[in-house]
Formats: structure tokens, C-alpha cells, sequence
């Protein structure tokens, strides 16, 4: 499955920092790769700075689980 939209997920923003955060949009981008925009629950914290915004962008390999318990990724 790969649209995602409206799921809670956890992911790696980055691939380093943890989220939490509802999926609003799953889309196909360059390549082929899928793209995932997320509302975060809570600031990012990075050790140069806080990331305040509302929404980043995972591509499908950042995403770790759903966390919504109906599709939960094995």
C-alpha cells in the first residue's frame, strides 16, 4: 500500500530524527519514489536547531510504522 493519507505514521525524518504525525498527502515524486506529507505532532529537535514547522516530507523508506492498529506494517 502505498497511498498513506490520513494514517498516523512514525518515521525518520531525514532518516536520523523521529516523528509522529498524520500523512495528508502520498504522492508519486521524481524517480518513482513515493512521497509522504506529514503533519507533525511536535517540533523536530535537531543538535543545530528546532525544526518549528507544521508538515515535513518522508519518502517511503523513512516511514517505520503505521500507527494506525487496522494497517500496521508487519
Amino acid at each position: 500500500m502505498w497511498n498513506l493519507e490520513n494514517m498516523r505514521v512514525k518515521g525518520l525524518y531525514l532518516g536520523e530524527f523521529p516523528v509522529t504525525g498524520t500523512v495528508t498527502e502520498s504522492r508519486v515524486g521524481n524517480g518513482g519514489k513515493v512521497l509522504h506529507y506529514v503533519n507533525i505532532d511536535q517540533p523536530i529537535k535537531m543538535p543545530w536547531r528546532t525544526v518549528e514547522s507544521e508538515s515535513v516530507i518522508l519518502h517511503e523508506g523513512q516511514i517505520e510504522e503505521l500507527l494506525d492498529e487496522e494497517y500496521a506494517l508487519d
